[in-house]
């Protein structure tokens, strides 16, 4: 017996027909999954591997950075190339701290950095400082301090509010991060963060010890 032709005037479907629909079904929403873990693991290696986000706690960037804004890092950077003075990097302090850091670099060991009534000395030549804003250079006056190679020196640019090198010394180029390239959020405040390298002052002698 021959089944009766369908009520709504479409055919029916063999049992062989249905078992087809079903397996296209079933390769569609397994192509889907993969593109989903897919996506999702090129996420995670962007965010670990490439570029993540820093949100900025505290005064010691002013007026670069500013508690609350959130700022696009770079972390692959110094796979790419050494640090270099005047990079804003984030990094692990090496003193006890939850947190990560964001600080400018100052010098690049080898080097000896010395201060002295809040101007900087590298290898005994005078620094300009450009992104230190007036008022935020402080007084401090610094021994002369040895950087050695591998590590960096590095100044918030508040210098009078910030626990950076003075305090903790030199950080190992591998506890760098990554470094910071833009702040993006609010996005009324979307900028680059300048890097541009502080030149150099005429000749000075070096600060007494």
């Amino acid at each position: 017996m021959t089944p009766p032709p369908p009520q709504d005037g479409g055919t029916l479907s063999t049992p062989a027909e249905a078992v087809q629909g079903r397996r296209g079904g079933l390769v569609e929403l397994w192509a889907t999954v993969r593109t989903l873990v897919v996506a999702v693991v090129m996420a995670l290696a962007v965010r670990h591997f490439v570029l993540s986000t820093y949100t900025v706690v505290g005064p010691s960037m002013q007026p670069t950075l500013y508690t609350g804004e959130r700022v696009l890092v770079l972390r692959c950077a110094f796979l790419l190339g050494a640090p270099q003075p005047g990079q804003v990097v984030v990094f692990k302090p090496p003193i006890p701290s939850s947190a990560d850091f964001v600080k400018r670099v100052i010098a690049v060991g080898p080097a000896t950095v010395a201060m002295r009534h809040g101007r900087v000395y590298v290898n005994g030549r005078l620094q300009s400082d450009p992104y230190v804003a007036p008022g935020f250079q402080g007084d401090t006056s610094m021994r002369p301090m040895a950087v050695p190679a591998g590590d960096v020196f590095v100044l918030g640019d508040h210098r009078t509010d910030s626990t950076d090198s003075r305090i903790f010394g030199p950080v190992a180029e591998s506890a760098l991060a990554g470094r910071a390239l833009t702040v993006w959020w609010p996005l009324q405040d979307l900028r680059t963060i300048s890097t541009a390298r502080a030149p150099l002052q005429p000749a000075a002698p070096r600060p007494g010890a």
